[in-house]
């Protein structure tokens, strides 16, 4: 799952998924990959990468980094990337983690060959993983860790999802002691368990108890007493490393809850070093959601109107399914979720464009047997809410059930039906429910009266649809990102086949001259 970004100094940072055994989810041994290109717009598309790295902030390292199957390995996905381009210039990469075993569509007990043992569907439990106590949130934590046997394997599974087990809270979001990390606290009370149809859970009976022995560094590696707590990957070819042991890992002796949770890491210097900064998913995830899950790819800052500087990443989750966005007005520091689509269509995976007046308009994609190929919204109050959900082509076919990813143009483009110079955007996706047949739509936004109330209206004029792939070819999930000098780059998973045995094993990037595109 690919991101892209071309930052303020003109450097593009490519980012993805590191899949060692399948091309599946999570649980798997996962993590994240960047590669940075300085001066990118004065070089070939394929010189001037440094190699390919894994932040420490994104890696998991309870496993060795070798190819097999680990459905026992915490795991980060689904990487995001934004840069604050109006105050701080700082990068952020938001990922999904999971604890040890944790995930969401890879099924229990995959083989190593990505084969199906069982083949039974996960079912992830309800909640946000936190307590809230005297009006903030801490991160709960277990001395017990609970595990469940299935398909003929023995504690495979991580079963800590029952609330009441849990005697330990971490203040992942406050201030940090004199070592510089996070502590770590007993907890009064016996948590009170997560509901479907409560919004929040209440945890008025809870309290902070003494402060513990316990402490959790930036990337939540575990401490005793002041001294970092160590344990050895696990490794087919016994070359395991000594690690740094964090809350995330099987070995720990505080545990998750197993859920999906946001992890935001930060770049100050263009993407040549990056921090793990926080666990956002306290401030945003729904506590009657299974799972809530980010829209992987570039998101945006807004850039023009009342909510310019606003931080906007697309997610969806367990909840019909929802789409909606996550936001943050104080460069990154906290987040708030909006409200989803209103639509009862099954919406995942999504990308914002900003309009000219600075108005939001997204587009989904759709799972759903009707309303159209691409769902789209338009939102006049940076996100929190959204209006009517639409067909992004006007259609009312069956989704095509891909990601969608979206990139503002810098310069107008002509249109053929008005001869107008109108503000432009490209939107690629598959435009098969097979996943093949890769396009670049491109899109004009010309205006189109007002909702009532005042608000500017816009509507879409899609005037060239450009083959990025054959009609039978395989492709999956892709990002864009504008160059200097006004190439689009895009970086994206592909098949030379038709056929899934082929595999999405390789990550393709080109740059595409905005002239070829239109002719």
């Amino acid at each position: 799952m690919p991101f892209l970004l071309n930052t303020s100094a003109g450097t593009l940072i490519a980012g993805t998924d590191v899949n060692r055994a399948t091309t599946g989810d999570s649980a798997d041994n996962i993590d994240a990959a960047l590669r940075r290109k300085a001066n990118a717009s004065s070089q070939a598309p394929a010189a001037g990468w440094d190699p390919a790295t894994v932040p420490s902030a994104l890696h998991m390292k309870d496993y060795a980094d070798e190819p097999g199957y680990k459905q026992s390995s915490a795991s980060v996905i689904d990487g995001a990337i934004v840069q604050d381009t109006l105050n701080t210039q700082r990068i952020f990469t938001l990922t999904d983690a999971f604890p040890w075993n944790g995930g969401v569509f890879e099924k229990l007990n995959v083989l190593a060959d990505g084969g199906v043992q069982g083949g039974r569907a996960r079912s992830m439990a309800y909640g946000d993983g936190f307590a809230t106590i005297a009006g903030k949130k801490y991160l709960l934590l277990s001395s017990q860790n609970i595990k469940g046997s299935a398909d003929g394997l023995t504690n495979n599974i991580n079963n800590n999802t029952d609330r009441s087990k849990f005697d330990y809270v971490a203040d992942v979001n406050g201030p940090k002691d004199s070592s510089g990390r996070i502590s770590v606290y007993n907890l009064q009370g016996t948590p009170r368990p997560y509901s479907s149809t409560a919004t929040h859970v209440s945890d008025s009976n809870l309290a902070l108890g003494t402060l513990t022995n316990y402490s959790l560094d930036a990337e939540f590696a575990l401490f005793n007493s002041g001294t970092p707590l160590i344990v050895q990957q696990k490794s087919t070819s016994g070359g395991g490393l000594q690690v740094p042991l964090k809350i995330f890992y099987e070995a720990s002796p505080l545990q998750m809850y197993n859920t999906s949770y946001i992890l935001q890491t930060h770049s100050d210097d263009d993407g040549q070093s990056w921090v793990s900064d926080q666990l956002i998913s306290g401030m945003v995830k729904r506590e009657n959601s299974r799972w809530y899950l980010l829209g992987p790819g570039r998101s945006i800052q807004i850039q023009k109107g009342a909510f310019a500087g606003r931080l906007v990443v697309p997610v969806y989750y367990q909840g019909g399914t929802s789409t909606e966005v996550i936001f943050s007005d104080d460069n990154g520091k906290t987040w708030s979720h909006g409200e989803p689509l209103p639509t009862s269509l099954a919406s995942h995976e999504s990308s914002v464009v900003e309009l000219p007046d600075g108005s939001l308009q997204i587009y989904v994609r759709n799972t759903s047997s009707s309303g159209g190929k691409v769902l789209t919204s338009a939102s006049g109050n940076g996100g929190a809410s959204w209006r009517a959900v639409g067909s992004a082509f006007g259609d009312n076919s069956a989704g095509i059930n891909s990601q969608i990813s979206t990139v503002t143009l810098q310069a107008p483009v002509v249109s053929p039906t008005t001869g107008t110079a109108q503000p432009a955007f490209l939107m690629t996706t598959a435009m098969s429910s097979a996943r093949t047949n890769g396009v670049a739509n491109i899109g004009l936004v010309h205006e189109d009266g007002n909702y009532a109330g005042g608000a500017k209206k816009y509507r879409i004029e899609w005037i060239k649809q450009y083959q990025l792939t054959g009609a039978n070819e395989k492709f999956a999930y892709s990002s864009m990102a504008q160059l200097n000098n006004g190439k689009v780059g895009i970086l994206y998973e592909a098949a030379p086949t038709g056929s899934w045995s082929d595999g999405l094993q390789a990550m393709y990037y080109r740059e595409l001259e905005i002239s070829d595109l239109l002719n």
